[in-house]
């Protein structure tokens, strides 16, 4: 399977929500791009190695867009109080996706804007005044895309931007809302639940994650997706060692499994990416390979996986291997869940 149109060979009827896809976090801040701003090196806020273009061709199909506007132009930003990174270009992200879409007109990207700086305005004009105005997803009306059919969305981009920080959103321009799940609530644009972890540590990241499996697993499945967020973050009160800041975000994504130390800790080591099989065993076999419980698994229905099925799997460092993996999820022989009889629910949850 090629990754820069992997779609294509997802049955059309299928909505939004029955599909899993790779997502890009902070996908504007990428290595060649990137400038450093403030007391933190550039390797504490890089969190991939290409542009948005290549990402798509990756696989990636959802990307978190966090632009600031300001006399340096419209650019991407990873910064925390004491610094971090300006990153690749609104104008340069918009003609990177309808690029793509001219080329993969059976793809759809999603593009997400959270957390502007600057004149929100500012933003959103740049993306009515760019190429992609060409290929933007418009309606009449607000509408939920999780129960859009994936056919409607072939070819186009899906732009969503937080109410809060966007205002006067039109859907007749293309500009949809984000929204977090709000349990019941009827809610339009793209409609997500699921949370990062906030941590360095992978089993920590592993726990929080599992946490949020558990969650979406009692909402209301075809309404809204779940994003999962399978990245390692540093946290900016815990980066000072042995007098000097100590962080890289790509050492830890890549970091090296040692399976001595799995078999005598019993628990997973290295980073996310060389545990990209270990998620996958755990969406779709409902099995911890380093856990005390194991949960039996059986064959279910496209529905019930649901339940469990993350809509996206948000990485750092996009890249085909690992894309691979997660459209892989996507495989009618992956469709596994766990059996929720009273003995393995006491058995898993003590």
């Amino acid at each position: 399977m090629q990754m820069y149109d992997w779609m294509s060979s997802i049955d059309s009827t299928r909505l939004l929500s029955q599909i899993t896809m790779p997502g890009s976090h902070d996908a504007g801040i990428f290595t060649d791009e990137a400038t450093s701003k403030g007391m933190v090196s550039k390797s504490s806020a890089v969190c991939q190695d290409v542009n948005v273009y290549e990402q798509c061709i990756a696989g990636s199909r959802f990307f978190d867009i966090r632009l600031k506007a300001s006399s340096d132009g419209i650019r991407t930003y990873h910064l925390s109080a004491i610094g971090g990174a300006l990153g690749q270009s609104s104008e340069s992200i918009l003609s990177n996706v309808y690029t793509f879409l001219e080329r993969n007109p059976s793809e759809l990207v999603i593009l997400r804007f959270t957390k502007p700086k600057g004149e929100s305005d500012e933003i959103v004009k740049s993306l009515l005044h760019s190429s992609l105005k060409k290929r933007l997803y418009t309606s009449s009306t607000f509408k939920n895309f999780a129960r859009s059919p994936i056919s409607e969305l072939r070819g186009k981009a899906l732009c969503v931007f937080e109410p809060e920080s966007f205002k006067s959103l039109r859907p007749q321009d293309g500009l949809h809302p984000f929204c977090r799940y709000g349990g019941g609530k009827t809610q339009y644009g793209i409609v997500a639940c699921g949370k990062y972890s906030n941590s360095a540590a992978l089993r920590e990241v592993i726990d929080g994650q599992v946490g949020k499996i558990d969650e979406h697993a009692g909402h209301s499945s075809l309404d809204h997706l779940f994003v999962l967020y399978w990245t390692q973050t540093f946290n900016p009160g815990h980066i000072f060692k042995k007098g000097r800041f100590k962080t890289d975000i790509r050492g830890l994504a890549f970091k090296a499994r040692n399976p001595d130390k799995e078999r005598q800790k019993q628990r997973v080591t290295g980073g996310a990416h060389h545990n990209m099989d270990y998620l996958k065993d755990l969406l779709a076999m409902g099995q911890d390979k380093f856990g005390k419980n194991h949960l039996k698994v059986k064959p279910t229905t496209l529905a019930d996986r649901q339940r469990i099925m993350p809509n996206v799997v948000m990485y750092d460092f996009v890249n085909i291997e690992t894309s691979r993996k997660i459209v892989a999820l996507n495989e009618p022989v992956l469709m596994g869940h766990l059996i929720e009889d009273e003995e393995a629910l006491e058995a898993f949850y003590g």
